[in-house]
C-alpha cells in the first residue's frame, strides 16, 4: 500500500486531503507544514513499519512548529489558546507513539527520539505551557536540566520563551538565564559576548522587582570579570554595568539615602577600572560625586552622634 499526499503549501491555513489507499484523511497546510487532525489513522491505514512510524513522528513535530507559528501571529486570544493546546496534544501523541514503538522493538528498533528531537519537543512543550500560564512549565524546565550536554543557547531560548507574551514569567526566565550563564562559564573558552548579553538580561529583570538581588548579580559579574573574563569581557557591556549601577546609586543619593547610594556607586567604580578605552572620560566626574556621597554620610553620622 502506498501513501500519497495531496496539498498546496502557502502562507495561510489551507484545507487539503491526504489520500491513503482508499481512505481520504483531512489535513491543514500552514507554511508548508501538514497539520493532521486525524494522524492516528495514518498508522492504522499504512503498514506499521519503521519508515511510516518515523514519518508519523516527523509530521507531529512539524505540526507543533506550525501551530506555534500560527499562535505567534494570531490576534485572537481564544485562537491562540486552541493552537497551544493542540501543540500539547501533538506532543502527547508523539510520546504515546514512541512508547508503542519501544514495546515493539522487533519491528521498529528503539523508537526513542534523538537528543535534538527531544530538545525541540521540550521547547515546544515549554512554550505552550508557559503561554497557557500552566504550572507544568516548571516541570518541563526541570526536565531540561536533566538533558545530557545542555547548551547555553538552549537555556537562553527558554528564557526568551518564558518572558514572551502572554507568558510573562519573569521568575522562570531569570532562572533559565542563570543556568545559561553557568553553562557559558563551564566551557573551555566562554563566549563572553553571548554570556554578557544573558547577564544584562538577568540584571535588567531583577532590577524590576528586587534591586538588592540585582546588586548581588552585579557583584557576581564583577567577580567573573576579575577571575575569568579579564580583558575578554565586552567593553560595551562593561560600560552598561558601570552606568546602570552608578545611576541606580545616584537615584538613592537624590532620595537622601547616601548609605545605599555609596554601596551602588562603589560597585560601579569597580567596573570603571576595567574599561580599557573610556575610563578617563568618566573617572574624574565619578570620583568627585563619590566624594560628595562620602562627605554626606560622614555629616549624617556626626549629626546622629551629636543628637545622642
Amino acid at each position: 500500500m502506498t501513501c500519497y499526499s495531496l496539498g498546496l503549501a502557502s502562507d495561510k491555513l489551507t484545507h487539503v486531503c491526504l489520500v491513503v489507499g482508499d481512505a481520504i484523511l483531512p489535513f491543514w497546510v500552514c507554511d508548508g507544514f501538514l497539520i493532521n487532525h486525524s494522524q492516528k489513522k495514518i498508522l492504522t491505514v499504512c503498514p506499521y513499519n519503521e519508515a511510516n512510524f518515523h514519518r508519523h513522528q516527523n509530521c507531529l513535530i512539524m505540526s507543533c512548529a506550525a501551530c506555534l507559528q500560527l499562535s505567534r501571529q494570531s490576534q485572537s486570544e481564544h485562537h491562540v489558546q486552541d493552537l497551544l493546546e493542540e501543540v500539547l496534544q501533538h506532543i502527547e501523541e508523539y510520546r504515546e507513539a514512541e512508547q508503542r514503538a519501544v514495546n515493539t522493538l522487533g519491528s521498529l528498533g528503539t523508537g526513542k527520539s534523538s537528543a535534538s528531537t527531544e530538545m525541540f519537543l521540550l521547547l515546544y512543550e515549554f512554550e505552550s505551557l508557559s503561554k497557557l500560564k500552566d504550572a507544568r512549565a516548571e516541570t518541563i524546565f526541570d526536565k531540561a536540566l536533566m538533558l545530557p550536554n545542555p547548551t547555553p543557547k538552549f537555556f537562553h531560548t527558554l528564557s526568551v520563551l518564558a518572558i514572551d507574551a502572554p507568558a510573562n514569567n519573569r521568575k522562570l526566565s531569570m532562572r533559565a538565564l542563570k543556568v545559561a550563564i553557568k553553562l557559558h562559564l563551564q566551557t573551555e573558552q566562554p563566549d563572553f559576548v553571548k554570556c554578557s548579553a544573558d547577564v544584562r538580561n538577568l540584571i535588567s529583570m531583577s532590577l524590576m522587582s528586587n534591586d538588592q538581588e540585582a546588586k548581588a548579580y552585579f557583584e557576581e559579574t564583577l567577580d567573573i570579570i576579575e577571575k575569568i573574563a579579564k580583558d575578554k569581557y565586552p567593553e560595551v557591556e562593561l560600560l552598561w554595568l558601570m552606568t546602570k549601577s552608578w545611576n541606580w546609586g545616584i537615584q538613592y543619593y537624590n532620595s537622601d539615602k547616601p548609605v545605599e547610594a555609596e554601596k551602588w556607586c562603589s560597585v560601579s567604580m569597580s567596573f570603571l577600572k576595567y574599561l580599557p578605552v573610556s575610563r578617563e572620560e568618566y573617572q574624574d566626574q565619578m570620583m568627585s560625586i563619590y566624594g560628595e556621597i562620602l562627605n554626606c554620610i560622614e555629616t549624617e553620622a556626626k549629626q546622629r552622634a551629636m543628637e545622642e
